[in-house]
């Protein structure tokens, strides 16, 4: 168990984490999703799912990427609400 009255590295962080396995922080971290996406999850496809707004900041750039690299991606998924924001309504 880690103690959590100390300031956690970001190793400890990722080790004690149940989903989050990587985290990158800088410029142009964003260029480097197919690699990190490879080193994690191997051949298998991946799927971008994002709002209008995250797809055109981010999105777009990370499709193309993996097409650069010609890895395996399925369709993106795009949510088109208008009104999209983090809130529990818009979770099924």
């Amino acid at each position: 168990m880690i103690d959590t009255t100390k300031k956690l590295s970001l190793e400890e962080a990722l080790s004690a984490a149940r989903e989050t396995r990587a985290l990158e922080i800088g410029t142009g971290a964003v260029r480097n999703t197919p690699r990190e996406f490879q080193k994690q999850f191997g051949d298998q496809k991946a799927m971008i799912v994002a709002d209008k707004n995250t797809f055109r900041a981010a999105g777009e750039f990370v499709l193309k990427a993996f097409q650069t690299e010609g890895l395996p991606m399925l369709d993106p998924f795009i949510f088109q609400s208008a009104d999209l924001h983090a809130e529990h309504a818009f979770v099924t």
